[in-house]
């Protein structure tokens, strides 16, 4: 059996969204793997059994979204010296998966050793890699590429990547699902206070819902933290939102849960997304749900689902959260067989038997 070495994020009880792409399929594989993760805070999620983890220094520091000189210096620099610890990993192991561009000169060093190498693109990632010529132009030196969301497929396809496959993400129904609650009159949205999550025109638009009379009552309620977290409660100050709007920040797995069974709605207002994780929960836990038309959004709810609005437009928003508060709210039934970690890691072990088998003779 092959030996791979997966470097990314790895959940923990404080952050346990970060990574769990990556933690399932790892969970799910047959394969041997080491995952080197940066030190997130809080204590990591069980290591599967096929799985040993090493976790070093981070290299991304939260705070800020705009880092002075020094903040790039340093982060340049804490780059390096990871690279550095993890690069030695490699000759022990047949492949290297990296789950974010950052990790470039880990792969592209397997791949002088004569390592297989692969990639996986989640949402941000893609945008890094749209607005990098160099990053675009080294991804051939790649064995194979797995990206989330359909709309990263022309993309590929004008680059001329051709050994590609997209990935879903899953939900595991014995932790998400409707416990029968009472809902209250409560509209939450979960994710990371950063710019693509488009926090700030939700915000704005429960703005235009109390000001025309729509939001009958209901309070949004917003799960997570990042580098916005300040300029959001400035906005919600200066909107004179602070009944309407409250920030719970970062939240248990079995927290969100709780939350997604008691709210009536959720909303997801990105602006670019891969394909949402937290959208299949919100689905799974029996909430309503309101979404921007990102990503692989119609691939999970279907391009005639009525409560989709066009991203970044608050007012469109606004709308579809009013509508979906009447009495044509619906809540959007899914058959969670269609989107399972077993599926999805079937997906990454196809590739993986291909390409290490022919080349182990396994």
């Amino acid at each position: 059996m092959y030996r791979l070495l997966r470097i990314g994020n790895y959940p923990t009880e404080v952050f346990s969204g970060a990574g769990y792409h990556a933690y399932k399929v790892t969970e799910h594989c047959r394969c041997q793997t080491t995952i080197i993760s940066e030190r997130l805070a809080g204590h990591p999620l069980p290591v599967p059994k096929n799985a040993r983890l090493i976790r070093t220094f981070p290299v991304f520091i939260g705070g800020k979204e705009r880092k002075s000189f020094a903040d790039r210096v340093l982060r340049a620099c804490r780059a390096i010296a990871f690279a550095v610890r993890v690069s030695p990993h490699t000759f022990r192991h047949d492949a290297v998966h990296i789950h974010s561009p950052a990790y470039y000169p880990i792969a592209l060093f397997a791949k002088l050793l004569g390592k297989k190498i692969f990639i996986t693109f989640h949402g941000g990632d893609f945008n890094v890699l749209r607005e990098s010529n160099l990053l675009t132009r080294l991804l051939v030196h790649f064995d194979h590429v797995f990206f989330l969301g359909s709309h990263m497929e022309p993309y590929f396809d004008e680059q001329g990547i051709r050994a590609r496959t997209e990935v879903l993400n899953g939900v595991d129904p014995k932790v998400f699902f409707d416990m029968g609650h009472t809902r209250r009159k409560q509209i939450v949205s979960i994710g990371s206070l950063k710019k693509e999550k488009g926090f700030d025109v939700l915000i704005d638009a429960v703005k235009i819902l109390k000001g025309s009379g729509r939001l009958n009552g209901y309070s949004l309620s917003i799960v997570g933290g990042g580098p916005l977290e300040d300029r959001l409660k400035d906005q919600t100050r200066r909107l004179d939102l602070t009944n309407e709007v409250e920030f719970l920040g970062h939240k248990r797995r079995n927290e969100v849960v709780e939350i997604l069974n008691s709210a009536e709605i959720f909303v997801l207002s990105s602006v670019s997304e891969g394909v949402p994780k937290v959208l299949l929960e919100a689905i799974a836990c029996g909430t309503k749900v309101v979404s921007s038309k990102v990503g692989s959004v119609r691939t999970i709810l279907g391009t005639d689902y009525p409560f989709l609005c066009s991203p970044g437009n608050s007012e469109d928003l606004a709308a579809k959260i009013a509508e979906c508060l009447s009495p044509r709210g619906q809540r959007f039934n899914i058959d969670p067989t269609g989107f399972t970690w077993e599926k999805t890691s079937k997906s990454y072990e196809s590739v993986y038997d291909r390409i290490l088998g022919v080349a182990h003779g396994a």
